[in-house]
């Protein structure tokens, strides 16, 4: 799945590098959607505080904040 957003995201942008905000309340399950994004399968996680950073490929960058 990861694999189809990349070739999703290169072929309406182009080769820009792109950042990426998400921010969650409460436990939202943003990491569960990162895995899912950058792996391309479910992953059961525990709930993150503060920030965090995630390359998910070369030219795009994930930034979540979590209370």
């Amino acid at each position: 799945m990861g694999n189809v957003f990349e070739k999703l995201f290169e072929s309406l942008f182009g080769k820009k590098e792109m950042r990426i905000l998400m921010v969650d309340l409460d436990a939202a399950r943003t990491m569960m959607t990162l895995y899912k994004l950058k792996l391309g399968e479910s992953v059961t996680t525990i709930p993150t505080i503060g920030f965090h950073k995630y390359p998910l490929n070369r030219h795009q960058k994930v930034w979540q904040f979590s209370n």
